[in-house]
């Protein structure tokens, strides 16, 4: 097994009947950036055909195992190759799997291999079953190892007309939900997320995702061609989020500009609190001198004391149309958009917060539910508050 300093060890079983020959550079290339290719093998019949194949074993080292057709329309390569791959499993040697075909057939040995705790990455061209590509941890097509040329050529055979870049602009459309959706569930409140977990949610829900099938050598490059998008770099990392997500005024760029924000918040608020005493303390009389008390009708005229809070009342009301506003099918929503759905009279200084989410975070916990989520908060109702109406 894998070692804390060593690279992972890879056993790679090709299945020379699904998988063609002039991958084999790149699709090795490839595999390199996972691990250690310790074993190379390739399964067929060697005595029909398959003559591409035989050029390319002795310049990279694989061994060929020869598996005879007994029965017609019965394939013997792919119960070979299964059975050694449990027999390299149970050798307790290698840290993942790396099959090539675009058989559907290796779907149970891939899911099996998983259960072990072994990684398996799987490589197969676009005709390849949901159901295999969906078993790997990750699939790549092996389109993307073929020339511009071959590939284009290789289109005009299945009798598909447009080039590749027609191609690629027409999958194009189909990932933009899947960014959408991996930035979303991995933004902070301001709605920014960075790019290593947009990553890793991409991967870990769409295995056969790839930014070069359009065109993009990375992923980052693939994100930044889309309008919707603003990036930037905090201690040097990449962070997105939707241009929809941004606030009229200028954001903080930094989390030392954060903090601060939050500190100049906070003195604003510290500020207003004590003009608040020193008003009240002006509008006691002096002592000894009747008639300069402010009449009480006056007082309450000019807002509550303060001792006296507004009600609880009103803003859990507020804060659950705002919740039912921006929350997602699930009921959640992100703590930081209903804050800013909050009608503007709800003061978070009144209640003795200093901001809207600490306001949000006093409200008790039987009616509205907060969680962690990536790197902000998410909000949904727990029990709607039903407000009674007063009689006159």
């Amino acid at each position: 097994m894998q070692k804390n300093d060593q690279q992972a060890r890879l056993a790679v079983l090709i299945d020379a009947d699904n998988a063609p020959a002039d991958i084999i550079d790149r699709l090795l290339e490839e595999i390199a950036k996972y691990g250690i290719a310790s074993v190379k093998r390739i399964y067929g019949d060697w005595s029909h055909g398959l003559s591409k194949w035989k050029a390319a074993l002795l310049p990279h080292a694989i061994i060929p195992v020869q598996q005879f057709a007994y029965t017609k329309g019965k394939n013997a390569t792919d119960m070979a190759l299964v059975i050694d791959a449990m027999d390299l499993l149970y050798s307790d040697n290698f840290d993942g799997f790396c099959i090539v075909s675009s058989d559907s057939d290796f779907t149970r040995l891939a899911s099996r291999l998983r259960e072990s705790g072994l990684t398996v990455y799987g490589f197969g061209e676009k005709k390849t079953p949901t159901a295999f590509r969906k078993a790997c941890d990750k699939f790549i097509y092996t389109e993307i190892f073929l020339p511009e040329k071959q590939r284009a050529n290789k289109e005009r055979g299945n009798g598909k007309t447009h080039s590749p870049a027609a191609e690629e602009n027409n999958n194009t459309p189909d990932a933009l939900p899947l960014l959408k959706r991996a930035v979303r569930e991995n933004a902070d409140d301001l709605g920014w997320a960075n790019l290593g977990p947009i990553g890793s949610y991409i991967n870990n829900t769409n295995p056969d995702f790839d930014s070069r099938l359009y065109g993009y050598g990375k992923l980052s490059d693939l994100i930044k061609s889309f309008d919707i998008f603003e990036h930037r770099t905090d201690n040097n990392q990449l962070q997105v989020r939707r241009k929809t997500e941004a606030r009229p005024e200028r954001l903080p760029e930094n989390q030392n500009e954060q903090r601060e924000a939050r500190q100049s918040q906070n003195e604003r608020s510290e500020t207003r609190t004590n003009q608040n005493e020193q008003r009240s303390q002006n509008d006691q009389p002096a002592e000894g001198k009747p008639g300069k008390r402010k009449p009480q009708s006056a007082k309450a005229e000019g807002g509550p004391s303060k001792a006296a809070k507004p009600s609880f009342t009103k803003l859990i009301p507020a804060v659950q149309q705002a919740i039912q506003a921006t929350a997602d099918p699930d009921g959640w929503a992100r703590l930081g958009d209903v804050v800013k759905q909050l009608p503007a009279a709800i003061d978070p200084i009144q209640y003795g917060c200093a901001n809207g989410r600490d306001l949000i975070h006093s409200i008790y916990s039987d009616w509205v539910e907060i969680k962690k989520a990536g790197r902000g908060e998410r909000i949904r109702i727990n029990k709607a508050f039903i407000v009674k109406n007063e009689q006159a």
